[in-house]
């Protein structure tokens, strides 16, 4: 039916609006369309109610308050013909929540706002006994607080206000959250901004002064990165460059052997040591062309850094059927050139090779076993390219230089001042040291002369220093007899003795001290005790 009605009206619209010009309705027509018009307000103002009494129950003053206002003016549209108990409701329901709305405000002493509510429910209903009541209640409180509430226009400032500190809080709260994601600059924008809106928020001033000291630490440990970074640049410029890096760790232990070579060298002897091979292949006579195959094909495959290591055969080099050099090998013994038969070797490349399968091996290891068991000798070299296999020939004997490093003036104060002292017998004996044969004489120590002379070695001699020098003539000729029989000489003044035939006592003590005559001395005694063959420039053990 309220679709109908509406229907209806809205075709009496339709139709003034299409025919404006017709004649004037007649005063029947009119009550009919006054009377769908009242029955249209009267649907409406039931539903409105309705509507007004559920957001009631929800809890929804406001809302509810301005329902029932829209009933109010639906029952002024009617008439108050005929819908007497809806206006009774209106009216009622009005009251009933302008009166809890004033309550509230009451409470927040927002009194204008209730007196507002209490003159609004009296507007509509002049006689309501509650509105009446409470009205007092407020006008007495208004009285008692006149000069201490705020005027209307403030109040009317006071959503704006409440709304400014909403969102200077935000930005605050935005900056926080920034800061925290570590985007400082726009964290202090939204922060200074919120500071410059509100000067009294002491959060925006506190998160401000905490990016700062953020800012801080940063450019700190920038700074201290910076200096650290200036302080390894100078330590690693005084360090020294280390050249080894290629090479495994040394054994501490091992100081022969060492490797100073170049790169290409070092780079070779860190592969030899580092390529691990598992598991070799069986050689049973193999070629050493063919070894030399499997070694480069091996290295190339197990090199981590996948180059390998290249494997030649130098037929020519170390050739023992090559013609004899010109420098002719010299026997340490006699110092004569060592005469040799040439040894056919063959060709390097037939040389066969025979090894069972071996195990965790290194590829070094394994080229040194190659060349033991090869049925030639070979040997391997490691150039700045390649690990070269050649031929293995006999290597002559070294000779060695032995330096001996002698005082002269010690060595002739301990040997010319020595004289023999007998126990119990004159020390004025024929001969004096070395009378027969003397030092490297004719028998040596205590022999035919000895250095008792030529009596003979019954009598016990002690050796003293003279440095008083009254013993001239007998020193004289023991020292000659003693030193020159053994280099070649026959008296006191004869060989080398003869040097020391004149003197006494201790040589730059007692006596002028020549420095030639002390180093030819010491040269010359090495030669007579055997220790210096200067034929063969070589050493040998000869009796003296």
């Amino acid at each position: 039916m309220i679709k109908a009605a509406i229907t209806t009206l809205a075709g009496l619209l339709l139709l003034a609006a299409v025919t404006p010009a017709r004649a004037q309705l007649s005063p029947a027509q009119s009550a009919e369309e006054e009377a769908v018009r009242r029955q249209e307000a009267t649907i409406r103002l039931r539903q409105t109610l309705q509507r007004a009494e559920e957001t009631q129950k929800q809890g929804d003053l406001v809302g509810a308050a301005k329902l029932y206002e829209d009933a109010y003016g639906l029952v002024r549209e009617v008439g108050g013909v005929g819908v007497e108990k809806e206006r009774g409701q209106t009216l009622a329901g009005l009251a009933t929540v302008r009166l809890k709305l004033a309550q509230e405000a009451e409470h927040r002493n927002d009194l204008p706002y209730a007196k507002e509510q209490v003159d609004r429910i009296l507007k509509v209903d002049p006689h309501n006994a509650a509105a009446l009541s409470y009205k007092q209640t407020i006008d007495k409180e208004l009285e008692a607080m006149k000069g201490r509430i705020p005027s209307k226009e403030v109040q009317a400032l006071a959503p704006e206000a409440r709304n400014q500190r909403t969102m200077n809080s935000q930005l605050v709260t935005d900056g926080i959250v920034l800061w925290q994601m570590g985007k400082l600059d726009e964290a202090e924008a939204k922060l200074q901004q919120a500071a410059k809106e509100n000067p009294e928020n002491q959060a925006a001033f506190y998160y401000l002064s905490l990016i700062q000291e953020t800012r801080y630490k940063e450019i700190e440990r920038q700074r201290e990165i910076t200096a650290r970074r200036a302080l390894v640049d100078v330590a690693r410029a005084w360090n020294p460059p280390v050249k080894h890096e290629t090479l495994p760790p040394a054994n501490p232990f091992a100081t022969t052997n060492l490797v100073h070579t170049g790169p290409g060298r070092l780079k070779i002897y860190s592969k030899l040591n580092r390529i691990l091979v598992q598991e070799t292949t069986r050689f049973d006579g193999v070629p050493l062309t063919a070894v030399v195959d499997w070694l480069n094909n091996e290295s190339l495959k197990r090199d981590p850094d996948k180059e390998g290591i290249n494997f030649v055969i130098a037929n020519h080099l170390d050739n023992p059927n090559a013609p004899p050099s010109a420098v002719p090998q010299i026997d340490p013994t006699t110092g004569l050139p060592v005469t040799g038969q040439q040894q056919d070797m063959g060709d390097l490349e037939t040389t066969s090779v025979k090894l069972p399968i071996l195990h965790h091996m290194t590829l070094g290891d394994l080229v040194e076993l190659i060349c033991k068991v090869a049925d030639k000798p070979i040997k391997y070299s490691v150039e700045e390219y390649a690990v070269v296999f050649s031929y293995r020939t006999p290597e002559p004997e070294k000779l060695y230089t032995r330096l001996y490093h002698v005082d002269p003036n010690t060595f002739m104060e301990g040997l010319e001042a020595v004289s023999g002292f007998p126990v119990g017998v004159s020390s004025s004996s024929a001969g004096g040291i070395g009378g027969g044969g003397g030092i490297g004489g004719g028998g040596g120590l205590g022999g035919g002369g000895g250095i008792g002379g030529g009596g003979g070695g019954g009598s016990l001699f002690v050796p003293r220093v003279d440095v008083t020098g009254k013993n001239r003539a007998l020193i004289g000729g023991g020292i000659g007899g003693g030193v020159g029989g053994g280099v070649g000489g026959a008296g006191g003044a004869g060989g080398v003795g003869g040097i020391g035939g004149g003197g006494v006592g201790i040589r730059g003590v007692t006596y002028t001290n020549l420095t030639a005559s002390a180093s030819l001395l010491v040269r010359q005694f090495l030669v007579s005790c055997g220790l210096i063959n200067f034929q063969t420039n070589a050493f040998f053990g000869a009796g003296g």
